[in-house]
């Protein structure tokens, strides 16, 4: 007589289920439940409205042991209640101590909900209203249980202590680093010979910018909009919003004075042009890139914003239009100021654009060049 083998109970036929969908999938040995959720992996920091950078939610593992995401999901909400929210599963690793950036999903800039789930259960959840423009909701410190809303954004890293507060504004060490940026754009430069005469001890304020050599032929050679979290591009020891770049090309014989000249993105829109001040020079056959962390101006991170040149007599020299940006790659010239566009080539700030390879002619590289204003 075949024996027979019985389970009683809620627990014999959890098994029983366990084993059918294990043989279900070709399995020799049935997959058990995965082990209790963990307290160790948190939400640590997140930026609703960006500035000059993407929207970004980050993980951090205050925990001794390394933890699987695997099964793991971060998700937004466009509402307090946490509901109808939009979720990017996660994968790898995060070690003791690591933090982990997500980007891709869309946070709302009034109100709303990021959410922790693993294996569909949720986790954690962190509701918020009226967030600051540029500034990170994040714990403080890392892991604890207070939250601030004014922290200086720091994804993939440790969270940075808030910016001053707005009545540093009017301490010296604040005007005078405003100096080089604020003080120096249009309209004091094509306003100088009238506002600016009583207190110009060197000479007449028209003699400081000299006037546009039409002879000199300038362009935009190369920009990066999107700098992501491992490249240092700037060299100031950290990796930042702050290293994006626009890079200039002086493609005639003669150096080039830039006093007056302005950089700018997409006319009255996003960050104020900023001016080259009095003795900037531009090589006679130059490169040279210059960094947000010096000009103040902001690319759009996700597209649709344009980078443009402009004479101190504010004609638009040179003007490029993009639509996608993809983190730490380029969009540069195939070669002088003539060349088309393309987002293939490995960024070189400062330097001339490679030369792009045979084989790439055959692929859609070239992104159109909506406008081009002649010398």
């Amino acid at each position: 007589m075949a024996h027979k083998a019985v389970w009683t109970g809620i627990g014999g036929v959890a098994l029983i289920a366990i084993l059918a969908s294990a043989l279900a999938q070709g399995k020799g040995t049935a997959e058990y439940p995965q082990s209790p959720l963990t307290d160790s992996v948190c939400i640590n920091e997140f930026l609703p409205k960006p500035v000059a950078m993407s929207e970004f939610i980050e993980l951090y593992n205050y925990g001794s042991e390394a933890v699987s995401l695997v099964g793991w999901q971060v998700g937004a909400s466009p509402g307090t209640d946490c509901e109808n929210a939009n979720y990017k599963s996660l994968t790898g690793t995060l070690s003791p101590g690591g933090y982990l950036a997500i980007y891709g999903l869309q946070l709302s800039d009034s109100a709303g909900c990021v959410l922790l789930l693993r294996d569909g259960a949720q986790i954690a959840s962190k509701t918020y209203t009226s967030p600051q423009s540029g500034l990170s909701i994040g714990r403080w410190p890392d892991g604890g249980s207070q939250w601030r809303s004014n922290l200086t954004s720091s994804p993939g890293r440790s969270n940075t202590s808030p910016p001053p507060s707005p009545a540093q504004t009017a301490t010296p060490s604040r005007t005078s680093t405003r100096t080089p940026t604020r003080t120096l754009t249009l309209t004091p430069v094509r306003t100088a010979t009238s506002t600016r005469r009583p207190n110009d001890t060197p000479g007449p304020p028209a003699t400081a910018c000299p006037t546009r050599n039409l002879s000199i032929t300038v362009c935009i050679s190369e920009f990066l909009p999107a700098p992501g979290s491992d490249i240092d591009w700037d060299g100031d020891g950290e990796a930042n919003w702050k290293d994006e770049w626009i890079e200039l090309h002086n493609a005639s014989a003669k150096d080039l004075d830039l006093c007056g000249w302005m950089l700018d993105d997409r006319a009255g829109e996003g960050s104020q042009p900023y001016t080259f001040p009095a003795g900037t020079r531009l090589l006679a056959g130059g490169y040279h890139a210059y960094y947000l962390r010096d000009t103040g101006v902001a690319l759009n991170n996700s597209g649709g914003d344009d980078v443009r040149l402009l004479a101190p007599d504010g004609t638009v020299v040179d003007i490029v239009s993009y639509e996608q940006t993809t983190y730490d790659a380029s969009y540069s010239r195939t070669g002088g100021c003539t060349g088309e566009w393309t987002t293939v080539l490995p960024p070189s700030p400062g330097q001339a654009n490679p030369v792009p390879t045979p084989t790439l002619a055959s692929m859609p590289l070239y992104l159109p060049l909506l406008q081009r204003v002649g010398n």
